[in-house]
């Protein structure tokens, strides 16, 4: 009888730990989402402003876009080590373009300056800037668009960041380069 009763209360104690735990994981989750989310929302607004804008605030704006990239960059990475089931490759799209935008490039025997480095965008960093929101508009897209659920399974949500890659860097470096030839 007693070590009946043993047996139940070591029951009871691991089944709450492991409630407790998977509460913890989701809040964890969710709030990694969030945050995601929040970052692409504003990087993409930034954009936006970007590609209306010519001049004005355009230093800063870039400024703060390189952040928020540089941000969603190191999200990822992070929750790759503290969040089960998240998958990060690495080096992502989101920190080639923060750094294309902050130092510029190389690519096909053309240097790319920084756009950073006047108040003003130019057509091709234009293109370049419009490919990228495309892109944040088809993962934020991908992520709110799974019927009623506030947050996206880790399953949809790794779908949704594995169809870019930072290989996928190399397609907005060829919509910069669009008309050069």
């Amino acid at each position: 009888m007693i070590t009946l009763i043993l047996l139940l209360g070591f029951s009871l104690y691991f089944n709450y730990q492991y409630f407790q735990d998977s509460k913890r994981d989701k809040q964890q989750y969710e709030r990694f989402v969030h945050n995601f989310n929040q970052t692409i929302l504003q990087s993409s607004q930034l954009i936006e402003e970007l590609l209306e804008t010519n001049g004005e605030g355009v230093h800063s704006n870039l400024s703060r876009l390189v952040n928020y990239l540089n941000k969603t960059h190191f999200l990822l990475n992070d929750a790759a080590v503290y969040i089960e089931g998240i998958n990060s490759k690495g080096i992502t799209v989101f920190q080639m373009a923060a750094e294309m935008l902050e130092y510029g490039s190389e690519y096909n025997g053309t240097k790319i300056d920084a756009f950073i480095s006047d108040d003003k965008l130019d057509e091709r960093e234009k293109r370049y800037l419009a490919a990228f929101q495309e892109m944040l508009i088809d993962i934020k897209s991908r992520l709110t668009d799974e019927g009623n659920r506030s947050y996206p399974s880790k399953y949809v949500f790794n779908e949704a960041l594995n169809r870019y890659s930072a290989n996928d860097h190399y397609s907005f470096l060829d919509e910069y380069l669009k008309g050069e030839d």
